[in-house]
């Protein structure tokens, strides 16, 4: 009767550390699978980081061509400006020129009057 009891016991206990093992193991097991998606979590949130500098760096990249498109358009402008300038210089040099060629031939007739 003794013996038997001793072998239930240590039947029991052995079945006691089984379930602990199972327990130890689903715990491990349960750690792993949370590290694992804490890992593809943080990966997630990595692609997310990338995905939003990548976002950001683009919308730079796109202001800084707005930027120097406006520049060659104001340079583009300020060319014209000075270009239309120097129309307008040429134009009243040729007619002070035109004005002084007059003048005399005016004073040269009304000499001759």
């Amino acid at each position: 009767m003794k013996m038997l009891h001793l072998q239930d016991f240590t039947m029991a206990e052995q079945v006691e550390v089984k379930i602990l093992d199972l327990q130890v193991w689903t715990m491990v097991e349960q750690v792993e699978v949370k590290m694992r998606e804490l890992q593809d979590c943080t990966m997630a949130e990595q692609v997310e980081v990338k995905m939003q500098e990548l976002q950001d760096w683009t919308m730079a990249e796109q202001v800084e061509v707005k930027m120097l498109e406006l520049q060659d358009r104001t340079m583009a402008e300020q060319v014209e400006v000075e270009v239309k300038m120097l129309e307008l210089q040429d134009w009243t040099i040729a007619e002070q020129v035109e004005v002084k060629m007059l003048e005399p031939q005016d004073w040269t007739v009304a000499e001759q009057v």
